[in-house]
C-alpha cells in the first residue's frame, strides 16, 4: 500500500518516536510510506527525528488532492495543538485512519479557536454538531472557562469531532472505545502504544525516607498536575514524605501557577525542571 503518515516530528515529540518504530516496520513490510509533518509552525531548520523515509510538512501540500496519490492516510491525533495543527488539515485526505493517542481532544479544540480567530458561536458551534442541541449549555460553559477539565473530560472530550471524519480509528486503551464507535462509522481497535526507550540503570536507594512521584512530557492541562499538588497536599503523610518533579515543556504562566498552589497549600516539595535533554531524562527517570 502506498501509506501517508501523519505526525509531528520534532525531537521532543513522543508520538513522532512512535511513528518512527512502525513506519520503520510497514516499509519493511513493502509499504511505500511517506511521512506528513503537522506542527503548527512549518520550521524546515528545527531539529527532527532523523527518519529514513521522504517527509513533507502538511503546509507544503494540498491534503485534498493527496488521496490521488495514496492508498491510506494515517493521522496521529494528540491534544497539543502546537504539535498536532496540521493533522485539522488532513482530515481532508480520504480514507483516513485516526490513531487517537489521547482521549481528551479539548486542547485542539481551543487551540483550533485561536488560531482561526473563531468567535464564540464558531467554537460552541463545534460542541453542539458533536453533540446536539443538549450540549448547548455545556459548550456555553466551557467557552467561558467556567468548567474543569473532569468535567469536560466527562462531557464533551471532543474524541468524536474528530472520529466523525475517520473511516477507521484506533485507541491506546478501553475506557474510549465506545466513543470512537458511536462516532466513527468504520472499524475501531484497540492497541497499546508502541514505543521504545533506553532503560536507565536503577536509582540507588533512597535513605532519607523521602518519595519520588514524576510526571514526564509537556506539562499541559491533561497532566492533571494541578490536580495531583491538591491531592498530595491534602494528606500530612504525603506532603511532608514525598517530592512531586514536573519533567518536560512548560509555559512560564503554568510554572507559577503550580508553583502559586503548591506554595499556598503548604507543599515544599514541587519541583518542576522543564524539558530537558535525553541524558538528563533518563536520569530522572531511574
Amino acid at each position: 500500500m502506498r501509506i501517508a503518515w501523519v505526525t509531528p516530528l520534532v525531537k521532543h515529540a513522543a508520538i513522532g518516536r512512535f511513528s518512527l518504530l512502525v513506519t520503520r516496520e510497514l516499509a519493511k513490510l513493502g509499504h511505500e510510506i511517506r511521512i506528513i509533518r503537522c506542527e503548527a509552525r512549518f520550521e524546515p531548520e528545527a531539529p527532527v527525528l532523523a527518519i529514513d523515509l521522504p517527509v513533507t510538512h502538511v503546509r507544503q501540500i494540498d491534503p485534498a488532492k493527496l488521496g490521488q496519490e495514496v492508498d491510506l492516510t494515517i493521522i496521529n491525533f494528540g491534544n497539543n495543538f502546537a504539535l498536532h495543527a496540521g493533522a485539522l488539515d488532513m482530515l481532508a485526505a480520504q480514507p483516513c485512519l485516526g490513531i487517537f493517542h489521547d482521549f481528551c481532544l479539548i486542547g485542539l479544540l481551543d487551540g483550533w479557536a485561536n488560531a482561526t480567530g473563531a468567535t464564540g458561536d464558531d467554537y460552541e458551534a463545534q460542541i453542539i454538531a458533536t453533540y446536539g442541541e443538549g450540549a448547548r449549555e455545556t459548550a456555553r460553559q466551557a467557552r467561558e472557562g467556567s468548567l474543569s477539565l473532569p468535567a469536560i473530560a466527562n462531557r464533551m472530550p471532543m474524541t468524536e469531532w474528530l472520529a466523525a471524519k475517520c473511516a477507521g480509528a484506533m485507541a491506546h486503551a478501553e475506557f474510549y472505545l465506545p466513543r470512537l464507535r458511536r462516532a466513527c462509522a468504520g472499524p475501531v481497535a484497540v492497541a497499546p502504544l508502541a514505543y521504545a526507550l533506553e532503560h536507565p540503570s536503577p536509582a540507588s536507594e533512597r535513605r532519607d525516607g523521602r518519595l519520588i512521584l514524576a510526571t514526564f512530557g509537556d506539562i499541559v492541562a491533561n497532566k492533571c498536575a494541578a490536580e495531583i499538588i491538591a491531592a498530595i497536599a491534602s494528606a500530612p503523610s504525603l506532603r511532608e514524605r514525598l517530592e512531586y518533579h514536573l519533567i518536560g515543556a512548560i509555559a512560564a504562566d503554568e510554572r507559577a501557577r503550580l508553583q502559586d498552589l503548591a506554595d499556598a497549600a503548604g507543599f515544599t516539595g514541587l519541583r518542576i525542571h522543564g524539558r530537558v535533554e535525553e541524558e538528563a531524562f533518563l536520569r530522572h527517570l531511574a
